[in-house]
């Protein structure tokens, strides 16, 4: 009986978590005006000197004084987590770039490294195949935990360390990256707790 209902919750965590990846897992929030400075200082070197760049940059300050007098205005960008493989190889979302720069430490060939996200729903889905074939024998339990484990722990671990304050584009991490990481932490916890009554009643 325990064991079934411990696979009846990792099916309702497996099932959370591919809900989650449809759901919003970054929000960048950024300013017209940080825009502009960063604008100014990308462009400011390879214009300087020249009267074009000089103009340029004349604009840029009248364009920042303006904004700054009539109030900043806030840009918001949602990514979601089925979203990042696409945005990454277009090279068309900061926020998604940011994001998988917070969980990949080596840049080069990026869109190609970050379609790994895809298995973050399957191996949800395979935790629900290692659950029920759990039943029968304890070792795919084991791998159960040991899969759910390093996700969860090395996804906050990434999250807690990264410096996310110190990017043009600040990104908060929202809710579907969360869901997705307390549930394969749950995953992780009911693992261990399978094993444990295991082996107290072997």
């Amino acid at each position: 009986m325990k064991k079934t209902i411990m696979a009846v919750l990792v099916v309702i965590c497996a099932i959370a978590i591919v809900i989650a990846f449809f759901m919003p897992w970054a929000k960048a929030s950024t300013s017209a005006t940080r825009v502009a400075k960063g604008v100014k200082q990308s462009a400011g070197g390879a214009l300087q000197g020249t009267s074009l760049g000089d103009k340029a940059m004349a604009y840029l300050d009248v364009a920042t004084q303006a904004i700054s007098e009539m109030g900043d205005i806030k840009v918001k960008t949602i990514v979601r987590g089925c979203d990042i493989p696409t945005l990454i190889s277009r090279k068309s979302s900061n926020v998604a770039i940011s994001l998988a720069q917070v969980y990949v430490n080596d840049t080069n060939d990026l869109d190609k490294k970050v379609i790994l996200v895809y298995l973050i729903p399957l191996f949800a889905i395979a935790c629900i195949a290692l659950a029920v074939l759990g039943m029968k024998n304890i070792l795919f339990v084991a791998i159960m935990g040991l899969v759910s484990g390093v996700i969860s722990v090395v996804g906050f671990f990434k999250i807690m360390i990264t410096d996310m304050s110190s990017m043009m584009v600040q990104i908060s991490i929202e809710k579907g990256l969360w869901m997705t990481l307390w549930a394969y932490l749950a995953i992780f916890a009911i693992s261990i707790a399978w094993v444990v009554i295991y082996r107290n009643k072997a």
